[in-house]
């Protein structure tokens, strides 16, 4: 990580953007894969949620409305903090789809939609980072 302390401020920020750089480098091989494959037989499509697993550590960050306490330590526990560095993307394969009698369901339609859209997202990310960089070395001068 190139901004050692995450707990504040810039290196905060600038280790989620790691996290989801990452997430979306992982996403275009998946993509690539799927539209190499749009013509083997068989083959079913991959994809990667990740966003929904990352939204739900930052959010457990926000401190309850509601004040939860456990009386026994085997009921379910609230509040519980989840660490954005430890998320990981989850790979998932669409097994119960077909778009051909082959029983591929890769739609290369999707596909390069959905390689655009990433490709929009790790734009963004790269230009945030790269601005949190230069904010950071004015800081510096």
């Amino acid at each position: 990580m190139i901004f050692g302390n995450t707990t504040l401020g810039i290196g905060r920020t600038a280790a989620l953007l790691e996290k989801g750089l990452d997430a979306s480098i992982l996403r275009r091989n998946l993509i690539a894969n799927n539209i190499a494959n749009v013509d083997t037989p068989g083959y079913k499509r991959a994809e990667l949620s990740f966003e929904s697993q990352l939204r739900r550590a930052v959010d457990s960050e926000i401190p309850p409305r509601l004040e939860t306490y456990r009386t026994d330590p085997r009921h379910i526990s609230f509040n519980k903090k989840i660490d954005f560095r430890r998320i990981e993307g989850k790979i998932s394969v669409e097994y119960d789809t077909s778009y051909r009698n082959d029983g591929n369901n890769v739609d290369i339609d999707r596909e390069t939609a959905d390689a655009a859209k990433n490709t929009m997202h790790y734009n963004l990310m790269m230009e945030i980072y790269n601005r949190n960089i230069k904010l950071l070395d004015l800081a510096m001068s």
